[in-house]
């Protein structure tokens, strides 16, 4: 599907993260875009005028929402996937009409389901509280991050054992107690573990005098003679064996050049084999350096005596820093005890921090615990909670892309002033049809047998919004042509008294064809053959993704093959539609053109002009064996 005309400034709308959608106002007579929408965006009251006077527009996709088909919405029938991609794609407010028998709330978890699939973040509104916990208990089913709004005097208590661990008051304020309970802990604990370390600080400096003491070389009187005596010659000797062996080694290179001489002064003087020679220097000098590296390596433990007493004070202190929680060193050694001490160091430097921040922490949140409860509540991704709980502030401080309203008929003006300052994409979901009369303006008393209703405020704007190309009638099939207001005139065709003229009067005044109504009897298509060979009203219904043939100028709606072929019905020259009954009305299945009469790029643009009105969309009816 090509896009339509660029959407103005007035009326254009940017696309939500992640959508691929922008709207754009198409006028009908006597309509101001830039009202329409400021209307329906607006948090007061919609203008009387335009509410009750004005006709509704045309709001155009540029781009089929099909292009992102909710592939992980399961069991849903083309119909009802249509229904759910349209409502997803308006920028501002849809509306869908549940009339009563009809079960919405699988439609709606879907609906949920899926914006949750784009990122969105959402809030969902109910008529009262059990509503809502039936709707967080399916929606945790497949979602885990979810607050349930509380109203003012409702008890956390009450709540179903699954609601009530994501109450509000459990994730927010409840929440902040735990922090701050944790975070006082924490604080405490940190404080004595500085304490400890603080009281070991004496502890550390004795065992460095120890380890310094322990290591001092053994006074020669009290070392072993044979031990002293085998160190002697070996520090004697490894000086004169790394000379010899330096001495040598350019001989050695000069024999294997062969620049030695065989006979005389090199070989009286020197081994016959000057490379074994090098050899066994090399083995006395490793070992020489291996006696030496275990003498300095084995300074006894005084057991007796003086430096018994010294060794048991080691063990002491170790001791005393175990019992602080504090490692002591593995070994007596200097280099040990130091290891010890700075692993020691480094656990107080960052206790010493982690007290810091954990205080800096608690004193932001005790200065501000309502920020900080609002925080943890804007975490979750779906919020869900009844009307009354507006005020909440899971509701009132959080930050929505979409606001899902039930039962929304029922919606007062002061909660709705409310509501449409939550997000500014709503899909409201409600039993409109019930206070629906198009013979009266919208807002004003309805008569229903001896009693008066009064519409609210979402009658109002579904009023000033639906607009179907085709309905039913209580059986008749119904093809409306222009919006009128106040009474519509009935006539029957002069020579077809089976079909019904109704004729009204529009608000700039011109009275004009409302609406033909069709026999119960009379096919879909025979009836849309009609509409376009004697008004010329051609106006598609699509349901679907658009695919055009590469090797035809044909295109068609795939999500309509398993309806059966249709009918093909003439619109205009070249130019034929497959029509498809479906809930009792006639939906477009593909459109063929005459190639000798039509370009591709042609056909693109007629049936671009032809399917905005369905492309336009603001409402829809769920019917009850769709819910």
């Amino acid at each position: 599907m090509t896009a339509g005309r660029p959407a103005t400034k007035d009326t254009a709308v940017a696309p939500q993260p992640g959508a691929v959608y922008q709207y754009e106002c198409l006028t009908r007579p006597n309509i101001d875009p830039s009202e329409l929408h400021d209307a329906l965006l607006t948090t007061a009251s919609l203008p009387g005028p335009l509410a009750r006077s004005k006709a509704a527009p045309v709001l155009a996709i540029s781009q089929d929402p099909y292009d992102v088909l909710p592939s992980t919405v399961g069991g849903l029938s083309p119909a009802e996937a249509h229904r759910l991609a349209t409502a997803l794609a308006c920028p501002d407010r849809f509306l869908i009409a549940t009339p009563d028998g009809s079960d919405a709330r699988p439609f709606l978890l879907a609906l949920v389901g899926e914006a949750r699939r784009r990122g969105e973040r959402v809030l969902v509104l109910t008529a009262d509280a059990e509503a809502a916990n039936q709707v967080i208990a399916a929606i945790l089913t497949q979602e885990s991050a979810v607050v349930r709004a509380m109203v003012g005097a409702e008890d956390t208590e009450s709540l179903p054992a699954e609601v009530k661990t994501v109450a509000s008051r459990v994730l927010g304020v409840g929440r902040v107690e735990e922090t701050r309970k944790r975070l006082t802990d924490t604080v405490r604990e940190i404080g004595l573990q500085l304490e400890q370390w603080n009281t070991a600080a004496g502890t550390w400096q004795q065992l460095r005098d120890l380890g310094r003491q322990m290591s001092e070389p053994t006074p020669p009187s009290e070392a072993d003679p044979a031990r002293t005596a085998e160190t002697e010659k070996a520090r004697v000797n490894l000086p004169l064996l790394r000379q010899e062996l330096a001495d040598l080694a350019p001989m050695v290179e000069a024999k294997k050049a062969g620049k030695l001489f065989s006979k005389g002064f090199w070989k009286a003087t020197f081994h016959a084999d000057l490379t074994k020679r090098a050899e066994e220097l090399e083995s006395l000098i490793q070992q020489t350096e291996r006696t030496l590296s275990t003498v300095s390596d084995q300074t006894p433990l005084p057991l007796k005596g003086p430096d018994g007493a010294i060794l048991t004070e080691y063990r002491r202190l170790c001791e005393s820093l175990a019992a602080t929680g504090l490692t002591p060193p593995t070994s007596p050694t200097p280099e040990a005890i130091a290891l010890a001490y700075a692993a020691a160091e480094g656990g107080r430097q960052e206790a010493e921090a982690s007290g810091n921040f954990a205080r800096q922490t608690l004193a932001d949140l005790e200065s501000d615990p309502a920020a900080t409860a609002v925080q943890f509540l804007n975490r979750a991704a779906v919020v869900v909670g009844p009307r009354a709980a507006l005020g909440d502030l899971a509701i009132s401080a959080g930050t929505f892309d979409r606001t899902f309203l039930e039962s929304a008929e029922s919606v007062t003006q002061t909660e709705w002033e409310a509501i449409t300052s939550t997000s500014n994409r709503m899909i409201l979901m409600g039993d409109f049809l019930s206070h629906s009369d198009s013979r009266q303006h919208p807002g004003q008393p309805l008569t229903n047998g001896s009693h008066h209703m009064t519409t609210t405020v979402t009658d109002d704007l579904w009023h000033m919004a639906h607009r179907p190309i085709w309905s039913r009638d209580d059986g008749p099939l119904v093809a409306h042509v222009a919006t009128v207001v106040g009474d519509v005139t009935r006539e029957p065709l002069a020579d077809r008294p089976e079909i019904e003229l109704r004729f009204g009067t529009t608000a700039d005044g011109a009275y004009v064809l409302a609406a033909v109504a069709f026999p119960v009897s009379m096919p879909v298509a025979v009836a849309k053959a009609f509409m376009a060979g004697e008004l010329g009203e051609g106006q598609l219904v699509p349901l679907g993704p658009t695919r055009w043939h590469a090797d035809q100028v044909l295109v068609c709606w795939p999500l309509l093959e398993s309806h059966g072929e249709g009918v093909w019905i003439d619109l205009e020259p070249g130019v034929r539609e497959q029509v498809v009954p479906m809930d009792g009305l006639p939906v477009t299945a593909a459109v063929s053109f005459d190639p000798a009469l039509w370009t591709r790029e042609a056909a693109e643009a007629w049936v671009n002009e032809k399917t905005r009105v369905a492309r336009s969309r603001r409402t829809t009816v769920l019917e009850p064996a769709l819910a």
